[in-house]
């Protein structure tokens, strides 16, 4: 309660009532988003083919520097807004989504997997990522915003090869075919 010239004025004065019931919505909303937002390495009621079909439905998307959007993405931009779509909310950039993801051995890469590279000027830190589509006995591929626009492209490729920096699960997938 504040108190104004001996008039007492809180939630209980007709405009201030209302606006306290907003703020009071917004604030339960804003906890229910959080608790209902999934957190790296937690399970997610979605199939990694559904999420892989997805982001390959943006093919072509043209390249933009810090784009987040199908009008123009960079790498981070293109696997946060992929993930999104199914309630993970990545971070904006290569280095965030690293650090938020869980770590798996180079030979447990799975399909639905973000992959990791250094960027041109070597060192260690983490400069691209991409979002695994397949895994084989040679490699894997992956689709990225490259450059040239939204586009798969073989791990086998010496300029990706020698620029690996590791793999990470951002979420547990359902499994393909389960019911849950």
């Amino acid at each position: 309660m504040i108190e104004k010239k001996g008039q007492r004025i809180g939630c209980g004065h007709k405009p201030l009532a209302q606006w306290c019931s907003a703020i009071q919505i917004m604030l339960v909303a804003w906890v229910i988003m959080l608790l209902s937002t999934p957190v790296a390495g937690q399970e997610v009621a979605v199939e990694a083919d559904t999420v892989i079909a997805y982001a390959s439905s943006h093919l072509g998307a043209p390249y933009r520097y810090g784009g987040k959007s199908p009008k123009g993405f960079d790498c981070a931009g293109f696997t946060r807004y992929v993930f999104l779509k199914y309630g993970l909310e990545l971070a904006a950039s290569a280095g965030g989504q690293y650090r938020q993801c869980e770590h798996v051995a180079d030979t447990a890469v799975q399909p639905g997997d973000l992959v990791f590279y250094g960027g041109r000027g070597g060192g260690e830190a983490i400069g691209h990522v991409g979002l695994v589509t397949e895994v084989d006995s040679s490699g894997f591929r992956f689709i990225h915003a490259a450059s040239d626009g939204v586009r798969y492209t073989r791990s086998t490729e010496p300029y990706y090869r020698k620029r690996y920096k590791g793999i990470g699960r951002p979420i547990h997938y359902k499994e393909n075919g389960s019911n849950d």
